[in-house]
């Protein structure tokens, strides 16, 4: 089954992966973000809590349980497919040994979009490739039949490239995995969708705060003396290199939208959906580090780190407690138990 197929149905369920401490690893990506932040503001805390809470044991119960409900799908629809039983691996920044967002990171790893700091590409830690269980079976098919087995997988997909990701079209593994997922899909809730759209102005609320205007003019400067002009933000920097990396592990991402929710803390990694030219990711890779030492450097000389993560934690306590009854709610339902 060709992986980018598996990785544009993952964008669709993975967002309560992107709001929990956990990151995953496997046949999955994600879709592009901006990097974690090395702190938990009020706002984290409680999608902790949404999207925290397996181990690797539940984790890897869950996706038995989803393979075992695909396999059952698929001979329902009169195709032979063997659940695939291969780790689905869970990373946090607490097994790196740099903190995340630190002078070490930046020099070592950069913002973490092509560098791959938890060996989720198998570049870092040697990891063995993903090998398919069902691909000679696949192989065997005609081509006409291998369309067909495909379709009843994944689905027929949108012929819209900025349609939302729907699991009633995305065949077997759809239905498998909102099965799953359904008491902790707390992303479709009317409760929450009514606060989506005031979590995802938080960072625009936060760079318009006076002090952090003045703080990020001068880290333009900072940064423009170091030989990187025209950027206002370290987000600005952080997308300069995301869409390098994209441009060559996934070219069609930027038809596509973020079809995943955002908590506004932007915690998301992102794995290629094609080889890179080694050459071509050698030197985003050195572009990114030191793109992000620069960055790292200016945001502590003129204090603008501080003043933006200042900014951004005054707004999260104030959004959460206007919010914290509805909070609190979401948590008692899809929290873990």
């Amino acid at each position: 089954m060709p992986s980018s197929r598996r990785q544009q149905f993952l964008v669709g369920i993975l967002p309560l992966l992107a709001a929990g401490a956990a990151l995953l690893s496997g046949c999955a990506g994600g879709p592009p973000d901006a990097a974690p932040r090395p702190t938990e503001g009020p706002l984290e805390r409680y999608f902790s809590l949404l999207g925290g809470g397996d181990d690797q044991a539940a984790m890897d119960e869950r996706e038995r349980g989803v393979q075992d409900a695909v396999a059952a799908c698929m001979k329902v629809q009169g195709f032979e497919y063997v659940p695939d039983t291969s780790s689905v691996t869970m990373y946090s920044d607490s097994s790196l040994d740099v903190e995340w967002g630190s002078a070490e990171f930046a020099e070592r790893y950069g913002y973490g979009v092509s560098t791959d700091p938890f060996g989720m590409n198998g570049q870092a830690t040697g990891t063995e490739e993903h090998t398919d269980p069902n691909a000679d079976y696949v192989d065997s098919l005609s081509e006409t039949m291998r369309a067909a087995y495909e379709e009843a997988l994944w689905g027929a997909g949108s012929a819209d490239p900025g349609a939302d990701y729907d699991w009633t079209t995305a065949g077997c593994f759809g239905a498998a995995q909102h099965d799953a997922e359904s008491d902790r899909a707390y992303w479709d809730d009317p409760d929450y969708k009514a606060l989506e759209e005031e979590m995802n102005s938080l960072d625009a609320q936060a760079n318009a705060d006076p002090a952090v205007v003045s703080a990020l003019a001068e880290w333009t400067e900072c940064m423009a003396a170091a030989g990187y002009p025209g950027l206002e933000s370290s987000s600005a920097a952080q997308n300069e290199i995301t869409d390098a990396y994209l441009a060559l592990t996934d070219p069609g991402a930027a038809d596509r939208p973020d079809s995943a929710p955002s908590d506004g803390t932007g915690q998301m990694l992102i794995s290629p959906q094609t080889a890179p030219d080694p050459a071509a990711l050698h030197e985003v890779q050195q572009r990114e580090i030191a793109t992000a030492k620069a960055d790292h450097s200016c945001g502590q000389s003129t204090e603008s780190a501080e003043a933006v993560r200042s900014a951004r934690e005054r707004l999260e306590a104030e959004f959460v407690e206007r919010h914290r009854e509805t909070l609190d709610a979401l948590v008692s339902r899809y929290g873990a138990k």
